[in-house]
C-alpha cells in the first residue's frame, strides 16, 4: 500500500466537516508525526528510491545493503566502495544474496559483503569453465553428426529438405496450440524462414567471418555447411529431428536430444556473463509448471554413476540450475572422448572446487553453499580420465 504524504493527510483533514475535523484532529496529527518519524528511519529514503527504480550512488548502494542486513566486518566500507567502483558493479555482487534466508523483519542474517563478493568471483570461474565445457560438447556432437551422416546412405542435400519439412510441421503444430485461425496459421507459415534461409541471411555480408564458407554454396548449401553454421539452439532442434526420424545410428544422439537444451541454459548464461549460482539453492523450481520435470537420465547419472542417494538427488535436482549444471557435465563426460581435452577439463574442475573452498570459513554459518559443493564434488570425482 502506498504511504500517504504529509500534504495528502492535511488535504484530507480540510475535506472533513467541522465536527469530524475536531474528532479526527488528534488522529491526523499522530499519523503525520509517525510519518515524519518513519521518514527519518535509516534507509527509508533509499527504499523509496529503489521502489521508484532511481539511480543510487555507490555510497547509497552500500547504505541500502546495510539497511537490508548485509554487514561489512571482513571487508570495510572503503574496500566495498572500491570493489563496486573499479572491479565490478552492484547487481553482479548483490544478486547472490538470494542464496540466503531473511529473518521476520525481511533482513538478511549473518551475510557479509565479503561473502557476496566471493560468490561473484566463484561465479566468474563457473562461467569461464562451463563455457569451455559447452564448446567442447558442441564441437564433439557436431563431429558425431557429420560422421553419422557421412557413413550413412543419406544425401547431404536431401536431408536438408527433409529437415525443412520437419521444421515447418513443428512450427505449424506450435501455432495450432495457440488456437489461431487457419488463415492466420497459413500466413505465418508462408513467412516462416527455414534454417537454410536463416543462416544464409545471417552471413550475407563480407564482414561476417563465415561469409567465405557459404558464398559459393548460397544457392544450395550442403548439410555439412549448415551443421558448421548452426547455433547451439539450432543444433538442439536438428538433433530432435534426427532422433525422431530414427536416422542412421540415431541412438547415439538420444542423450543429446534429451539434455542438450537443458545445458543450453548454462551455456547462454556463461557466454553472456549472467550469474549462474544466483538462487541456486531455491527448492521445488520444477513444480512451477507441468513442463518442468527432472530428467530421468540426469537423476540416474547422479545415483548410479556418482553414488548419490535417491533422497539427496531428488531434493537437489529440483533446483533448475543444479539440474542443468549436472546435465552439462553429464553430456561432456558422455560425448567428449579426446584424452587431452578430458585431462585439461579435469584439472580445471578440480581447480574450481579448490577455489570454491578457498574461503570456506565465510560459509560456516550457511549450509546452502555446502549443498552446491556436495553435488559438484560428486560430479568431478566421477569425471574419469583413462590412462
Amino acid at each position: 500500500m502506498k504511504r500517504a504524504s504529509t500534504e495528502e493527510l492535511l488535504k484530507f483533514k480540510q475535506t472533513l466537516s467541522p465536527l469530524k475535523r475536531i474528532e479526527a484532529k488528534d488522529e491526523v496529527a499522530a499519523t503525520v508525526e509517525n510519518l515524519l518519524i518513519v521518514s527519518k528511519e535509516p534507509g527509508f529514503n533509499l527504499v523509496e528510491k529503489t521502489k521508484l527504480k532511481e539511480k543510487l550512488s555507490v555510497e547509497e548502494q552500500i547504505e541500502y545493503l546495510k539497511f537490508k542486513g548485509i554487514t561489512f566486518n571482513s571487508y570495510n566500507e572503503s574496500l566495498a566502495k572500491e570493489i563496486l567502483t573499479d572491479r565490478t558493479y552492484y547487481y553482479k555482487v548483490t544478486a547472490f544474496r538470494k542464496n540466503f534466508n531473511k529473518d521476520k523483519d525481511n533482513k538478511y542474517t549473518n551475510v557479509e559483503f565479503s561473502i557476496l563478493n566471493d560468490l561473484a568471483t566463484i561465479d566468474m570461474h563457473f562461467r569461464y569453465l562451463f563455457l569451455k565445457l559447452s564448446l567442447d560438447i558442441e564441437h564433439n556432437i557436431k563431429s558425431l553428426i557429420i560422421r553419422l551422416i557421412t557413413e550413412s546412405d543419406e544425401d547431404g542435400f536431401e536431408i536438408i529438405d527433409e529437415y525443412k519439412l520437419f521444421e515447418l510441421e513443428s512450427y505449424r503444430q506450435k501455432l495450432i496450440t495457440k488456437e489461431l485461425t487457419l488463415e492466420v496459421i497459413e500466413n505465418k507459415i508462408k513467412k516462416y524462414e527455414t534454417i537454410d534461409k536463416k543462416l544464409l541471411e545471417a552471413f550475407k555480408s563480407q564482414r561476417d567471418y563465415s561469409y567465405d564458407l557459404i558464398v559459393k554454396r548460397k544457392n544450395k548449401p550442403s548439410i555439412w555447411v549448415l551443421i558448421e553454421l548452426m547455433s547451439y539452439g539450432q543444433l538442439c532442434f536438428f538433433i530432435k529431428f534426427y532422433v525422431q526420424k530414427k536416422k542412421y545410428k540415431y541412438k547415439e544422439l538420444k542423450l543429446a536430444d534429451s539434455l542438450l537444451f537443458d545445458s543450453k541454459n548454462i551455456r547462454d548464461s556463461s557466454a553472456h556473463s549472467r550469474p549462474i549460482i544466483f538462487n541456486i539453492v531455491g527448492p521445488n523450481q520444477f513444480l512451477i509448471s507441468n513442463e518442468k520435470r527432472i530428467k530421468l537420465q540426469v537423476r540416474n547419472y547422479l545415483t548410479q554413476n556418482c553414488n548419490m542417494s535417491d533422497s539427496n538427488t531428488n531434493i537437489l535436482l529440483r533446483n533448475l540450475k543444479t539440474h542443468d549444471i549436472t546435465a552439462l557435465l553429464y553430456l561432456h563426460d558422455y560425448y567428449v572422448k579426446g584424452r587431452i581435452s578430458r585431462v585439461e577439463r579435469k584439472k580445471e574442475l578440480v581447480s574450481l572446487i579448490k577455489r570454491c573452498r578457498l574461503k570456506k570459513s565465510f560459509y560456516e554459518e550457511h549450509s546452502e553453499f555446502g549443498e552446491i559443493m556436495y553435488i559438484l564434488i560428486k560430479l568431478v570425482r566421477n569425471y574419469k580420465v583413462k590412462p
